[in-house]
C-alpha cells in the first residue's frame, strides 16, 4: 500500500505534462494588476489613520468626543464622507474617487467615476465591476489560481437579443442564468487570454463602452459555436444559485495519459475506504488529526484588498458613492449586485433582517440623527445597557437603551425587569427598550406607571419613516453596508460561522476553542 501511494505521489509531482497556463497569460496579468492595487492603496490607508491620530492628539482621552470631532473634520475637509465608530465609513477623497473602510482602517471598497464610466472594486470578494449607462460587467478573480477567474455578470441591453440567439447554438451543452457572461468567458479563454493576452478588466471596459468590441466578441463566439467539435476550455460552469461561481476558462494540468481512465472507478472507492479504516483503527492517529483540526487558527480576512488605479482622468461631478450596487434594471424595492439584494427603502422586514450588532448601531445612529448624543457600549459585558444617551454638551445621561433584534420571539418580562433594575442602580430616570419584534402582554403590563418605554419594530420603522428622505437614506446605507445579516460574536466582535450541531444548527465563533460563544440559529431569523 505504501509503495503504491508513493508511486501516485511521484507520478503527480514529476510527470505532469506541460501546463497550458502559460498560454493563458491574460488571467495571470489580470491577477497581477489586482494585487498591484493593494500596494498602491497602502499610503491612502495611512493617510486616513494619520488624520484620526491628529484629531486624537488635540483632544482629551474621551473616545466619544474624539470620534465625534473626527467625523466633523472628515465631513468638513472631504464633503460626502462619513464615519461610524462601530463599522467604519466612506472617504470621499475627491469628486470622483471614494474609499470604503472598516473600523480597522482597512480599505475594502473603491469606487471611481470618470465621466460616464464607473469602476467599482470589492476587495473582500475580489470582484471588479465596470459600468457605463445601462451597461455593466463584473468579473470575479481567483488570486490563488488565476485561470479560474471569470466574468461573473454582464448586462448590455443593446446586444441582449443577439446574444440570446447566439447562445441557442450552445444551449444543448449547458444551462445558463445569462448568456453574455458565458459568451465573454468562452471568447476570452479562446482568443484574448493567449501569451500576449489582454487583461480581463480591459476587455470589460471595452465591452461596456465600445460597440465595435461588442460586435467583435459576438462574431468570434459565432465562429466558435458553429464548430461542432468545439468544447469549452473548462467544464466548470456558474450556477443559478450563485452566479459568481464562475470558473469558466481555466488551464488544468494535463497528463501523458488519463490515469482515471485506466483504473476502474470502484478502485478509488476501495482505496478511500481502506485509508479511512486505517485512520479509524489507529486511535492515536485519529486524536492527532482531530487535535490538529481544532488547533488550526481560523483564517483572517485579507487586509487591504485594494486595487491598482489612477486618480487621474476626466473629473466628474461630486457624488456620493453607493457600494454594492450596479446599474442593472431591477424591481423598485431592491437593487441586485453580485450575490445579494440590497434594500432601497426602509420596511419592517429590512429592520428584522439586521443582525443584533447592526440593529444596535441603527438604533444609535437614529438617535444621533434626531439630535441626541448616543454612546454605544463595547463588545462584551455591557452591564445591561447597549446605548447611553446624552444631550449634546451634557455629561449626564438623559436615558439608557437596551436593544434586542428578536423576530421569532416576543420580549418577555425578564429582560424588561433587568433594564428597570439597571435604571435604579445607575440612578437614570428614563429608559427605552427597543426590539425589532414585539413584547408579550405581561411585559407591557409590567412597565405601566414606570418611566421605561417599550419600542416595537413597527414603532421604530414609523419613526424612521418620519425622518427627511436624506436622513432615511443615510441610515439605510449604514444598516445594509457589507454583511448585515451574519451575527457578530458577542465576545470577540467578529462575524460568526453557521455550524451544524446535534439536532440544531447554531452560529459559532470562528476563534473556537479560544472563544466558545454561540447563538442558536432559526431559519426565519437572519
Amino acid at each position: 500500500m505504501r509503495s503504491f501511494l508513493l508511486f501516485l505521489l511521484v507520478y503527480f509531482f514529476f510527470f505532469p505534462a506541460t501546463s497550458i497556463a502559460q498560454e493563458n497569460q491574460g488571467y495571470v496579468e489580470t491577477v497581477a494588476w489586482w494585487n498591484g492595487v493593494v500596494l498602491e492603496l497602502q499610503p491612502y490607508r495611512e493617510q486616513l489613520q494619520n488624520l484620526y491620530a491628529e484629531t486624537e492628539a488635540g483632544l482629551s482621552s474621551n473616545r466619544n468626543q474624539i470620534e465625534t470631532e473626527f467625523r466633523k473634520r472628515l465631513v468638513r475637509d472631504y464633503p460626502g464622507s462619513s464615519y461610524y465608530a462601530s463599522m467604519g465609513g466612506v472617504w470621499q477623497v475627491n469628486g470622483y474617487t471614494a474609499f470604503g473602510y472598516d473600523r480597522g482602517w482597512h480599505i475594502h471598497k473603491l469606487t471611481q467615476r470618470f465621466g460616464t464610466l464607473t469602476k467599482s472594486y470589492d476587495f473582500r470578494q475580489n470582484v471588479f465591476t465596470v459600468g457605463e449607462g445601462q451597461n455593466s460587467i463584473g468579473l470575479k478573480l481567483d488570486l490563488n489560481r488565476p485561470q479560474r477567474s471569470g466574468f461573473s455578470h454582464a448586462v448590455i441591453p443593446a446586444i441582449a437579443v443577439t446574444a440570446e440567439q447566439l447562445w441557442l447554438k450552445r444551449s444543448s451543452r449547458t444551462t445558463h442564468p445569462g448568456p453574455i457572461a458565458y459568451i465573454l468567458n468562452d471568447v476570452y479563454a479562446e482568443r484574448f487570454a493567449g501569451t500576449e493576452g489582454m487583461r480581463m478588466d480591459k476587455l470589460a471596459e471595452k465591452m461596456v463602452a465600445e460597440a465595435e468590441t461588442r460586435q467583435q466578441v459576438l462574431a468570434l463566439a459565432g465562429e466558435m459555436y458553429a464548430d461542432s467539435t468545439w468544447q469549452p476550455a473548462s467544464s466548470h460552469q456558474p450556477t443559478r444559485n450563485n452566479p459568481l461561481q464562475i470558473f469558466q476558462p481555466g488551464a488544468q494540468w494535463q497528463f501523458p495519459f488519463n490515469l482515471f481512465d485506466l483504473i476502474p472507478g470502484y478502485f478509488w472507492f476501495i482505496l478511500a475506504g481502506l485509508l479511512g479504516l486505517k485512520i479509524f483503527i489507529s486511535t492515536r492517529g485519529t486524536f492527532k488529526i482531530l487535535g490538529w483540526i481544532l488547533s488550526r487558527p481560523w483564517p483572517k480576512p485579507q487586509e487591504d484588498r485594494t486595487g491598482n488605479f489612477s486618480l487621474g482622468g476626466k473629473r466628474a461631478q461630486a457624488y456620493s458613492p453607493t457600494w454594492n450596487r450596479t446599474p442593472v434594471p431591477v424591481a423598485e424595492e431592491w437593487s441586485i449586485s453580485g450575490e445579494t439584494a440590497v434594500p432601497r427603502e426602509w420596511s419592517l422586514p429590512v429592520l428584522q433582517s439586521l443582525e443584533w450588532k447592526r440593529f444596535e448601531t441603527v438604533c444609535a445612529e437614529y438617535l444621533r440623527l434626531i439630535g441626541l448624543d448616543p454612546r454605544e457600549t463595547k463588545i462584551g459585558a455591557d452591564g445591561g445597557v447597549d446605548i447611553w444617551v446624552y444631550k449634546p454638551g451634557r455629561e449626564t445621561p438623559v436615558f439608557i437603551v437596551q436593544c434586542k433584534a428578536w423576530k421569532a420571539y416576543k420580549v418577555g418580562v425578564k429582560p424588561v425587569r433587568e433594564l428597570l433594575g439597571v435604571m435604579t442602580k445607575e440612578k437614570v430616570i428614563n429608559g427605552k427598550f427597543i426590539t425589532s419584534g414585539e413584547y408579550t402582554a405581561e411585559a407591557v403590563a409590567f412597565v405601566e406607571g414606570e418611566k421605561l418605554k417599550l419600542v416595537t419594530g413597527k414603532m421604530l420603522i414609523d419613526s424612521i419613516l418620519k425622518l427627511p428622505a436624506a436622513k432615511q437614506k443615510e441610515l439605510l446605507d449604514i444598516a445594509v453596508e457589507g454583511d448585515y445579516r451574519t451575527p457578530t460574536c458577542p465576545q470577540c466582535g467578529v462575524k460568526m460561522t453557521l455550524r451544524q450541531g446535534q439536532g440544531r444548527d447554531f452560529w459559532g465563533c470562528p476563534k473556537y476553542p479560544r472563544c466558545k460563544q454561540k447563538l442558536f440559529y432559526k431559519s426565519d431569523v437572519a
